[in-house]
């Protein structure tokens, strides 16, 4: 009915980002409530200890199928028109992809063991890595399927995958969680990465889709996904990577309740920092895509740093007001410590997310080497900061102080690299 009421490009505008803001708050909506089962169910320790599995998690769902997903995005929305490159194509993404998803899968049936004692610190989980493995896969054919309906601008197909899958998800893992205990929260935290694989398939097998995704060889296609497993590959390792490392120092240097505490922060953050991640990568990029001329571009950063800074600073310090009934809304009571350091933890995100909204502008002009400079240098900012502090003998506080100064730092640094790149 709003459709019929709309012009098409107007409705296809708002459709889109609606539709991707959706997809992100029902996928925060069911990541925080399985955090808050883990939280209530096994406790801060239970959730330190699956903390590396998180990580791995991340990394599995961005990189699934060889992180191809943009990629797909990009060449169906150039192809779609023309149904035999379309289907050439889609079956290129296919063989990439499976061959990708069996590649993990024979890793980590073949290394279940040592995987799990640098997950869990010992053996005892390692029938949970072929489980990833698997997950894995699923991973690759939601996503696969999401991107596809993406690059054909089918708001309403995505918006059904992601509301459907997530929505199933959540009784799923409040049942392993329930009965399982900590083992029951490792399955389900892959349950949920994996969540949109079944109506995804509903939908392309009534789009017609499926049959035209059978696996074919073309190399011009190959090597042009293989690009953007590059590129995936810089944003799918470095920071999780970083937080594993981080993690685990925090273990060694003080316990894994502190750890839980400390993953409760860094979920808590993923949260909130979305919904905004969600605006610049479907707003704010492609603006800055059409603009050619560097000063222009410039100015359009500048407007957009004045009006996210301002609504997320707002957003931040209403969670930092709140947090005595956040904190426990959403973990439980043992984790109020966390409290204590929110508000570090909270200044360092909204110094993160203006930092994004320059650093954006290298991603929308596919500057390679740019991102991954920009990755590297504040993982390595992250690294070097907090293992100072915990070496030093300081405790949570001072961690969430390191994470403030490394994008108050950063930020500093992408605002300078602004201003030569408008000077050019």
């Amino acid at each position: 009915m709003i459709r019929q009421h709309l012009h098409p490009m107007l409705f296809q505008r708002l459709a889109a980002p609606a539709a991707a803001a959706l997809a992100h708050g029902m996928r925060m909506a069911v990541n925080l409530l399985v955090i808050k089962f883990i939280a209530v169910l096994v406790g801060p320790a239970g959730l330190g200890l699956l903390g590396n599995l998180m990580s791995v998690v991340t990394i599995m769902t961005v990189f699934a199928g060889g992180g191809i997903m943009n990629g797909i995005t990009k060449y169906v929305a150039e192809y779609h028109s023309t149904p035999e490159r379309f289907a050439a194509f889609l079956g290129s993404a296919s063989l990439f992809g499976l061959t990708a998803s069996a590649i993990v899968m024979i890793a980590a049936l073949a290394a279940a063991r040592p995987l799990a004692f640098v997950l869990f610190g010992h053996d005892g989980m390692a029938w949970i890595i072929p489980l990833v493995g698997v997950a894995h896969f699923l991973c690759f054919v939601g996503g696969a399927i999401v991107a596809t309906v993406n690059g054909q601008r089918r708001p309403v197909d995505f918006a059904i995958i992601t509301v459907a899958g997530y929505l199933g998800a959540v009784p799923v893992a409040f049942g392993l969680i329930r009965l399982g205990g900590v083992a029951g929260a490792a399955v389900a935290l892959l349950a949920v990465a994996a969540s949109t694989a079944i109506p995804a398939i509903i939908v392309a097998y009534n789009r017609g889709l499926l049959r035209l995704a059978r696996p074919r060889v073309d190399g011009g296609d190959l090597r042009r996904l293989l690009r953007y497993t590059g590129i995936t590959a810089v944003s799918a390792i470095t920071f999780p990577v970083t937080e594993i490392i981080i993690r685990t120092q925090l273990t060694a240097h003080l316990d894994i309740g502190s750890t839980g505490i400390w993953q409760g922060l860094t979920r808590l953050s993923g949260a909130i920092m979305g919904f905004y991640t969600v605006f610049l990568a479907t707003s704010h990029m492609p603006r800055l895509s059409a603009i050619s001329d560097r000063r222009q571009a410039g100015t359009a950063v500048v407007k957009a740093l004045g009006v996210v800074g301002p609504t997320f600073a707002g957003c931040a310090v209403l969670v930092y007001l709140g947090r005595s009934i956040i904190v426990p809304l959403l973990f439980s009571e043992a984790f109020q410590p966390m409290e204590k350091v929110l508000g570090w933890q909270l200044l360092g995100d909204t110094l993160r997310v203006c930092s994004y909204v320059v650093g954006f502008l290298g991603i929308a002009k596919a500057a390679l080497k740019i991102h991954i400079a920009a990755e590297l240098t504040q993982c390595g900012l992250y690294l070097l900061f907090t293992l100072s502090v915990l070496h030093a003998g300081y405790g949570l506080r001072e961690v969430a102080q390191a994470y403030a100064l490394t994008y108050g730092i950063y930020f500093a640094i992408t605002l300078i690299a602004l201003r030569e790149y408008i000077r050019r």
